[in-house]
């Protein structure tokens, strides 16, 4: 038995680093944003995610934000928390966009706003 709940774990282990794999394609993990924005970790991934890509589609968002919670799944859950961060950021100027049945996004400008204001390690240290 102990051998079998080994292997299992094991397995556990390499399904969690691929999930943080996966989790890292969709969106910028290491992207720092301002405390000041008062977001969320949930929220903040979600920024993440638009910041890294042009079109974030209902289904990548579904598997970032949702992949380790019991939370029920549904547009309308995401809809609501690009609701919630929309009131959020723009006092901040940060605009999102839905993309009519597909998802949303960020404009070209403030995505590279976004990822440019990241310290270096030479600022960071």
């Amino acid at each position: 038995m102990a051998g079998t709940e080994q292997a299992l774990r094991v397995r556990i282990d390499e399904l969690e680093e691929q999930v943080h794999i996966l989790k890292g394609a969709i969106a910028d993990l290491d992207l720092c944003l301002p405390t000041e924005w008062g977001l969320t970790a949930f929220r903040t991934n979600f920024i993440r995610a638009l910041a890294k890509r042009e079109v974030v589609t209902f289904a990548a968002l579904d598997a970032l934000l949702y992949s380790d919670s019991p939370e029920a799944r549904c547009r309308d859950t995401i809809k609501v928390h690009a609701h919630h961060v929309r009131k959020k950021l723009e006092p901040f100027g940060i605009e999102i966009t839905a993309v009519w049945g597909v998802g949303y996004s960020l404009d070209a400008a403030t995505r590279a706003r976004l990822t440019q204001q990241q310290p270096t390690a030479a600022t960071a240290a």
